[in-house]
């Protein structure tokens, strides 16, 4: 009896043996197979990555080209401002100027073939010095390029003027403003002409090119002030929305030992405005004009070497508004980035 229970169990044991390693072997086939199927797929979609990368880029290579890695890694520490300037002539002339805290962020990103990923944290905001905020987006192209930049910023100081009195202090936290910049382009070199080799590196300028474009501008401003017990800031709400359409010149400047050289200056007409102030109150017209223009300039320096590269960028937009009405207003938005970056993967 007690050599037939042991037979039985070792039966079972070996039966119980024998469906665990059948079913180890289901799950490493399993595995295997998922990790095919996943390797099949990151091969086509590198497939048709590198497709859109290289083959449908209608360039003229001896001028502009893609680089050879596939992977950039870049690490950029960037410092924006703004600042906004006021002529009010109602019973009195009114004069005022104003400007943000300079904001600094450090980040860090990643592009493969075009697509990119990227952590931009602001140092001030991690230990709680800095509360306002930025949001910047963009995309440029030889031929089409757009950039969205949104604030919404509170650490606005400066003064104001009576006729020819004395300054008075604006306090910060006394103004609150939202804006919003939308500028687009179109370059008509974009054959030779490369926008994202001067601020991307996404492609490589080879020779000097330049190119003329037409460029559009959207911007919207709401500022408010609260009043000041001592004197200097009145209860005021700006409202701003304008549309402007123009064009310009960008021109690439490749010197010796691989440096490059940007400058584009794109000025836009306002075609279309909705701008009204409101001060304790009564409201005040902001007249239009052929004058009102936006103007949206960009620089860079970009220095390559082997599969590195490293350089400087800056940006800025500059809006004219009501030059012959009862109220003008200048708006001044900016950005200079350093960055330093590297190519992998070839």
């Amino acid at each position: 009896m007690i050599y037939t229970l042991v037979a039985i169990a070792c039966m079972w044991v070996s039966g119980v043996k024998a469906q665990v390693d059948t079913i180890h072997i289901a799950r490493g086939l399993s595995i295997r197979a998922d990790t095919a199927r996943l390797h099949r797929q990151a091969l086509l979609a590198d497939s048709i990555l590198s497709e859109r990368y290289y083959a449908h880029t209608s360039v003229d290579t001896n001028y502009i080209c893609r680089p050879d890695e596939r992977l950039t890694l870049k690490l950029r520490y960037n410092v924006s401002g703004a600042s906004v300037r006021g002529v009010g002539k109602f019973d009195h002339r009114y004069t005022s100027h104003i400007s943000s805290d300079l904001k600094g962020t450090l980040s860090v990103g990643a592009t493969y073939m075009g697509v990119s990923l990227g952590f931009a944290p602001n140092p001030g905001a991690l230990i709680g010095r800095y509360k306002d905020y930025e949001i910047n987006v963009t995309s440029y192209g030889n031929r089409f390029g757009f950039e969205y930049i949104y604030q919404h910023a509170r650490n606005f100081e400066g003064w104001e003027r009576v006729d020819n009195g004395p300054r008075l202090n604006i306090a910060v936290d006394m103004i609150s403003m939202y804006t919003t910049n939308i500028n687009a382009y179109y370059a008509f070199g974009g054959r030779r002409f490369s926008y994202p080799a001067a601020f991307t590196q996404s492609y490589i300028q080879r020779r000097s090119a330049g190119s003329w474009m037409l460029a559009a501008s959207f911007q919207t401003q709401n500022l408010h002030s609260r009043a000041n017990t001592q004197g200097g800031t009145q209860l005021l709400n700006l409202r701003e929305t304008n549309f402007g359409i123009g064009g310009g010149y960008g021109h690439n400047f490749v010197t010796r030992h691989n440096w490059l050289f940007h400058v584009s200056v794109l000025p836009t007409f306002v075609m279309a405005a909705n701008n009204r102030m409101t001060l304790y109150g009564e409201r005040h017209t902001m007249n239009g004009n052929f004058t009102d223009v936006i103007v949206t300039g960009r620089a860079s320096v970009v220095h390559s070497w082997r599969n590195r590269f490293a350089g400087m960028s800056a940006m800025y937009t500059n809006t004219f508004i009501g030059g012959h009405g009862d109220v003008q207003v200048q708006h001044l938005k900016w950005r200079v980035r350093l960055f330093v970056g590297m190519r992998l993967f070839d």
